[in-house]
């Protein structure tokens, strides 16, 4: 089944483009079975060598449109081969080595049953059968969006490692398997330091966008048997410029677009999800900031009280509401301070240029705590949810939550700390440069303590799991469970120190290049401390459990 939403937030801050593809392809016992977007490009590949005995032909719905025989006195992709039909001029593609066929710039035409043929004279003659479906929705092509904001192309998937994925950027190589993020050396100049490759979904994230970033994005999917090559094009405006006519995903309605289809698959297939995000300032003018307070009156009816705050350069602050909700509030430079809610909803604290402080709620949710260049400090729930606290460039602290959750702690070039909950879960604390540290639940679990470039430090659960420690270049330490279990402790370049687990199992410590130390357990069992150029030491259990 394949998803295609596209949904504009109602505040012209906030942006989400997604594209969800549920079964890229599935490899059954009645073939291979691909779903297609108009527009995309798809290969599928034969498996052999091309020698003098073969002769291989592709057929699509019984018609041959493709042949090629072992001494390639025969070669025919045209209107000749195809017996007469022009369905496919000028976008087929034959490998001469391999026979492998390419099909370009697919059309819902083109959805079928296609089959190959490979004939030898020791093996005789071998068929495979391919099917793909195609959705009449072209490739994405996402809403204009403004110079300093982030853009993430996100998967969603654990990536299989039989399949390879890459990502391009005008035909460069920008990133791929094995953390090979610009290798090109125009990549490097262009996007220096910008660019965040998830390794476990392959998820890309452009980070502080500028207009040279327009352009076409290309996401290449490649298994044994079929390669899936699709693009997407955003552009990026300078600050001064305006959007055109038709973003209507940046108008105060909102947009909201949807197709869904399905399809049957032959069997579970890879799932992809590609997200397109993107945060960005208010434009420097004047707005409106209404808070809504029920007040009760004599007949107990309750009416809406509104008031208005109007600042372009300066502050706002004190928004106070007893049991309601505040929303709004909004500086294009400057302060904005103490939001608080003592029963009810604080939303949409944003500030372009300055500092976004004490977004407090105590029996609620505080969301949407925004700054773009700055620092967002200090949002505070006592029995809820703070979720959204985001920081383009500075640092990002204080996100607690009592009894509840606090997610989404992230900041692009700086520093995220002190992500606290007493009783639930802490989530995807995220640093691209710089370092996480702090992340603490008192009873639950802590996961995805993620730092690119840095150092992931403090992660500790009193009773139960941690796990997701990651640094890609850098140092995890101090991955600490006091009854439960540690695992995932991983670092591709650098040193895994200190993971401990008093009563339970520490596993999966691992280091590229390095040294992993200290992997104890009082009872229980450590397993697969794993270094791959340097030294392990000090892998202690008292008391081994046997299997």
């Amino acid at each position: 089944m394949l998803e295609f939403i596209m949904s504009a937030m109602k505040k012209n801050r906030d942006k989400t483009f997604r594209v969800t593809v549920h079964g890229f392809f599935s490899d059954g016992k009645d073939g291979v079975s691909v779903f297609l977007m108009e527009g995309d490009s798809v290969t599928f590949h034969t498996g052999v060598k091309t020698n003098q005995q073969n002769r291989i032909r592709w057929y699509f719905n019984n018609t041959r449109i493709a042949e090629i025989t072992g001494n390639l006195r025969k070669i025919c992709t045209d209107v000749q081969c195809n017996e007469g039909t022009e369905r496919f001029r000028d976008r087929l593609k034959l490998d001469n080595q391999t026979g492998s066929l390419t099909f370009m710039n697919i059309t819902t035409t083109d959805a079928g049953v296609y089959e190959l043929r490979i004939s030898s004279k020791n093996s005789g003659e071998v068929d495979t059968t391919f099917h793909f479906g195609v959705h009449d929705v072209s490739a994405l092509k996402l809403d204009e969006m403004k110079e300093g904001g982030n853009v993430t192309l996100y998967t969603d998937v654990i990536k299989n490692p039989k399949d390879l994925m890459t990502w391009h950027f005008n035909d460069i190589l920008i990133a791929g398997d094995q953390s090979e993020i610009c290798t090109d050396v125009e990549c490097k100049e262009r996007f220096r330091d910008r660019l965040k490759l998830n390794n476990q979904t392959g998820s890309l994230t452009i980070m502080n966008t500028t207009n040279t970033d327009s352009g076409e994005y290309q996401l290449q999917i490649n298994s044994s048997r079929v390669s899936i090559s699709r693009n997407f094009t955003f552009p990026v405006a300078s600050p001064t410029s305006t959007a055109g006519e038709g973003t209507n995903a940046t108008g105060d309605g909102g947009v909201v677009i949807g197709a869904v289809v399905g399809v049957i698959l032959l069997i579970a297939a890879v799932t992809g999800v590609v997200y397109y995000h993107r945060k960005r300032s208010k434009k420097t003018k004047q707005k409106d900031t209404t808070v809504k307070d029920n007040r009760d009156e004599e007949n107990g009816e309750a009416e809406n009280l509104l008031l208005t705050k109007e600042k372009s350069n300066g502050s706002a602050t004190d928004q106070t509401v007893a049991n309601g909700s505040a929303t709004d509030q909004t500086v294009a430079n400057g302060l904005a301070t103490d939001q608080t809610v003592a029963n009810g909803l604080a939303t949409d604290q944003t500030v372009a240029n300055g500092l976004a402080t004490d977004q407090t709620v105590a029996n609620g949710s505080a969301t949407d705590q925004t700054v773009a260049n700055g620092s967002a400090t200090d949002q505070t729930v006592a029995n809820g949810s703070a979720t959204d606290q985001t920081v383009a460039n500075g640092s990002a602290t204080d996100q607690t939550v009592a009894n509840g959750s606090a997610t989404d702690q992230t900041v692009a070039n700086e520093s995220a700390t002190d992500q606290t909950v007493a009783n639930e879960s802490a989530t995807d604390q995220t640093v691209a440069n710089g370092s996480a540290t702090d992340q603490t639940v008192a009873n639950e679990s802590a996961t995805d303590q993620t730092v690119a470039n840095g150092s992931a430090t403090d992660q500790t659960v009193a009773n139960e799991s941690a796990t997701d420690q990651t640094v890609a270049n850098g140092s995890a330490t101090d991955q600490t469970v006091a009854n439960g279990s540690a695992t995932d402790q991983t670092v591709a370049n650098g040193s895994a120190t200190d993971q401990t687990v008093a009563n339970g199992s520490a596993t999966d410590q691992t280091v590229a290049n390095g040294s992993a130390t200290d992997q104890t357990v009082a009872n229980g069992s450590a397993t697969d401390q794993t270094v791959a150029n340097e030294s392990a030491t000090d892998q202690t259990v008292v008391i081994e459990i046997s299997q």
